[in-house]
């Protein structure tokens, strides 16, 4: 897998920061996610154009296929969008 992780902070909270550049890396993220990750933020860029966009209507239909819900979306640095996501 192609995704990168760290750490954001985000109106006071820790969250582990995902990046995603496509559809398959979502859903394999979220397919593996272990029980330590309650909240996160995954990133995307935000420029539609761009072959690693992972489009929000795509990102809200695996999160509901996976049992997770999204919070806020954030435009970061760099041309990026981070979605705050939890466990339903």
């Amino acid at each position: 897998m192609n995704w990168r992780e760290g750490r954001e902070t985000m109106t006071g909270f820790k969250l582990k920061r995902v990046t995603i550049s496509s559809p398959a890396q979502l859903d394999a993220w979220l397919g593996g996610a272990d029980g330590r990750h309650t909240r996160v933020m995954l990133v995307t860029h935000a420029d539609a154009t761009n072959t690693s966009h992972v489009p929000r209507d795509v990102i809200r239909d695996a999160l509901s296929a996976h049992r997770w819900v999204a919070e806020r979306s954030y435009t970061l640095n760099g041309g990026l969008l981070g979605h705050v996501i939890r466990r339903a």
